[in-house]
């Protein structure tokens, strides 16, 4: 991704701030953790 997409991103990011938490579970599922794990680190157990 070059830097002028990764600033779009985060521009469109600062406009939506759900996209931005998206984009953290999105990695850390990558990273490998649980959904439940999430969600009781987000509160949403």
């Amino acid at each position: 991704m070059s830097p002028a997409q990764i600033a779009a991103v985060r521009l469109d990011e600062m406009q939506d701030p759900e996209l931005s938490i998206d984009r953290a579970l999105e990695q850390y599922l990558k990273l490998g953790y649980s959904e439940n794990w999430i969600n009781h680190r987000r509160g949403i157990v």
